[in-house]
């Protein structure tokens, strides 16, 4: 079983290869994310090309779906919907979220990626890991840093545990997670400031296994909320 792994969620985003029993294949990172709609198919055809595979020995993509950047994540499914339609490939979509999490692993703590949502929101979620797989303890949400903070210590007082957070926003709020949560946070080094391509592949075929399929058709991005097109939108028509 092999897939191709897509991220194009955070800012510097990333393709794996992986097959189910051979591990990472081939992996890399497309950097700015202004320029991974200009990357994103030179970068495969060079990560297929140098693996000595051909496109049609891919089993299906695996695509990060959200929540994330709106352009990126756009740019991420017209590009799997593409190579989908061209090939006739399966598409497994993967919380974005949650691929992150698992960059975070093994860990005895909770896992918060956070990523900044910008109108000083974050997009977040909770995990633990446990026996080898994730367990989500809160929902993909989008909300500011201190609901998510009060979420999370509700949490660890059952617990009486750690948190460790990564991301975009937990680098951009570091001072209001140290200050809501003292010595039970912990902040990850920031060369986790983005998931790992390869942890979303690993979560793709994990749901591959349960034939937990998407149709390339039908599968949109998970934004949590609308853009600023459509509000911009709403505003005029309400005019």
């Amino acid at each position: 079983m092999l897939t191709l792994a897509i991220d194009t969620s955070t800012p510097l985003g990333g393709l794996c290869l992986y097959g189910k029993g051979r591990g990472i294949i081939a992996e890399l990172r497309l950097g700015s994310q202004k320029t991974h709609s200009e990357k994103i198919l030179t970068a495969v055809d060079f990560l297929i090309e140098t693996s000595n595979l051909r496109i049609d020995d891919i089993d299906f993509i695996t695509i990060g779906i959200g929540p994330g950047s709106f352009t990126g994540l756009r740019v991420g499914l017209s590009t799997t919907k593409g190579l989908a339609f061209a090939t006739g490939c399966k598409v497994v979509a993967v919380s974005t979220l949650e691929a992150f999490a698992l960059s975070l692993t093994p860990t005895e703590h909770l896992i918060c990626p956070v990523l900044d949502a910008r109108k000083k929101e974050v997009y977040a979620a909770v995990f633990r890991y446990r026996e080898g797989s994730l367990e989500r303890l809160m929902d993909d949400s989008v909300l500011d840093i201190q609901r998510l903070l009060a979420s999370i210590s509700m949490i660890l007082s059952k617990d009486q545990d750690r948190a460790v957070f990564a991301g975009s926003g937990a680098y951009l709020y570091e001072e209001a997670i140290r200050n809501h949560l003292g010595s039970n946070a912990e902040i990850a080094e920031r060369h986790h400031l983005s998931l790992l391509p390869s942890a979303l592949a690993i979560c793709g075929i994990k749901r591959a296994e349960q034939g937990e399929f998407n149709d390339p058709l039908s599968l949109v991005p998970v934004y949590l909320r609308k853009s600023e097109a459509e509000l911009n939108t709403q505003i005029r028509y309400k005019d």
